[in-house]
């Protein structure tokens, strides 16, 4: 356990050294920390996966890292795959984000664009947008496709969306410095175009 703003990694990483670990799981949401940890780590790696849990949601991760990168594991839950998408509307709303923004939806942008799509759905059904009650109502009854192509949605009794084979997180690796999606759920991914993409051994194990 670490607290945010390390740079220096060298104490951590000589107690992982010394272990010799067959995985190293990273969870630190900072793009420095980050960074920094997996460079301090390449002067001399270990024969170690490297995953680093949600560090797919950073997409300048990608920009910094480049071929840099390569081998790395991490967590990718816009639920649009990568580099290419799993149907042709979730890879629409790829291109089109990439167009207006210059770099992939994440995921928080992913949810938030499916929300408000779902929001409007059912202000639309229920014809007044002040009926704050009847459009918490209609969309917690309902089920529909998500805007971006992921899937469908609907809620549970838990009033959650499942995790679904559609929707549930992906595991991302970086293939010649692009988040490239492996697996979507327990799945090996299959792009829309018949595309799978296959784990590398990351360059630095021997």
């Amino acid at each position: 356990v670490v607290p945010y703003g390390i740079t220096e990694w060298g104490a951590v990483l000589t107690k992982i050294r010394a272990l010799d670990p067959a995985i190293i799981s990273f969870e630190v949401i900072s793009i420095p920390d980050v960074t920094t940890f997996v460079r301090q780590f390449m002067e001399e790696p270990t024969n170690t996966l490297v995953f680093l849990n949600w560090a797919g949601v950073l997409r300048e991760f990608e920009e910094i890292m480049g071929e840099e990168g390569n081998g790395l594991t991490m967590l990718g839950i816009a639920n649009v795959g990568l580099p290419v998408a799993q149907n042709e509307q979730a890879q629409e709303y790829s291109d089109r984000f990439r167009l207006t923004y210059g770099v992939l939806p994440s995921a928080g942008a992913t949810a938030v664009y499916d929300g408000v799509h779902i929001w409007a759905d059912a202000v639309r059904a229920v014809g007044d947008v002040n009926d704050y009650r009847a459009i918490s109502q209609w969309i917690s009854e309902g089920r529909g496709e998500f805007a971006s192509g992921k899937g469908t949605w609907y809620f549970d009794e838990d009033q959650k969306h499942p995790l679904t084979p559609d929707t549930a997180g992906q595991l991302v690796q970086i293939q010649g410095g692009k988040f490239t999606t492996i697996y979507l759920w327990t799945d090996k991914y299959v792009d829309y175009l018949g595309t799978a993409y296959e784990f590398q051994v990351p360059p630095w194990i021997e």
